[in-house]
Formats: structure tokens, C-alpha cells, sequence
């Protein structure tokens, strides 16, 4: 997703910051239904922020999510930090 502005490292995952100028709200969950179609073992959540208008996916889920993502998600290692 190339709205995505960065990336934090979460437990069980990873919280994504969306440009909310780049794709809407709409437009992210709709990403979010395609996704769990081929990948129903991911967990959802958008965070959306008042007056900053901060929009967060997170994506999570149990054992093993968490490295599909690094490996799949190619384009977020630049944004990852650490990796």
C-alpha cells in the first residue's frame, strides 16, 4: 500500500500510519475486505484520529502473522526502522 507513511512494530504485528491525503477511509477498507479474503487469518483495526486526522491499520493475528507480513510486505521494510 504506497499510502503508507510509516510502520510500528506491535506484539502480534504491525500498526500502519496511512497518509489519509493519498486514500480515503473508503478506500482502506475496502483494501481490508479484498485482504481478508485471501488471508483470513489476519486481524483488523482502523484507528481513526479527530483533529490530527491520523487513520492507523493495524494488521495482527497469532503465531507466525507477524513474520508473513515482514516477508510479504516488502515495501514496508523502509518504513519498519529497524530493518
Amino acid at each position: 500500500m504506497p499510502a503508507v507513511v510509516a510502520a510500528r512494530e506491535l506484539n502480534d504485528g504491525y500498526a500502519l500510519e496511512i497518509d489519509s491525503r493519498q486514500v480515503s477511509v473508503v478506500e482502506v477498507a475496502q483494501w481490508v475486505e479484498l485482504e481478508r479474503k485471501c488471508c483470513p487469518f489476519f486481524d483488523f483495526q482502523l484507528d481513526l484520529h479527530g483533529q490530527d486526522g491520523g487513520l492507523w491499520l493495524s494488521l495482527k493475528g497469532r503465531d507466525g502473522v507477524k513474520q508473513f507480513i515482514e516477508m510479504d510486505f516488502t515495501r514496508l521494510r523502509g518504513k519498519l526502522g529497524h530493518r
